[in-house]
């Protein structure tokens, strides 16, 4: 078999052939295992140019700039009606708290459940937003558990 470069010491690799009979020079790495047509003129290609097809046949990543995904995952979750906190758990774990609190098993409606999850969720949202304000106050743009806890101050001294 004749090459680009002149006759070719092994035979080209058919595809799906075992990696152990494919020398290593002719070997796929393994982000471009992509399936090539079968027609004889890719053979006869140089590598690079064979290299160049495979990647056209790859899926593009799409890289976005700092802060745009951000962006459009904040975008999506305000338009969203849907609850963030996930409903299972929090099914389970708010009449065991009221348990320990109240000394005593009660029945709970999924309504009230349910209510009881949004209240959860709109209260959350609004000690992440203080707490995000606190953390631009400092200069930062991290948020820290004292930039949480003063917004949770701050809070309750509200409500009294």
């Amino acid at each position: 078999m004749k090459g680009p470069r002149g006759p070719c010491p092994w035979p080209r690799p058919r595809p799906g052939a075992p990696l152990a009979q494919v020398p290593p020079h002719a070997r796929v790495p393994p982000y471009a295992q992509v399936s090539l047509p079968h027609l004889p003129h890719h053979w006869g290609r140089q590598s690079s140019e064979l290299f160049f097809v495979l990647l056209e046949r790859l899926p593009r990543i799409r890289r976005f700039c700092p802060g745009t995904k951000a962006l459009m995952e904040i975008r999506k979750y305000q338009k969203s009606t849907r609850v963030l906190l996930p409903q299972a758990p929090f099914l389970h774990l708010f009449p065991e708290v009221c348990q320990t609190v109240i000394r005593r098993e009660l029945k709970w409606q999924v309504f009230a459940l349910m209510a009881l999850q949004e209240a959860t969720e709109a209260l959350l949202v609004l000690l992440f937003g203080d707490a995000n304000l606190c953390a631009i106050h400092a200069k930062r743009g991290t948020l820290f558990p004292q930039d949480l806890y003063l917004a949770h101050m701050i809070r309750l001294s509200n409500a009294i």
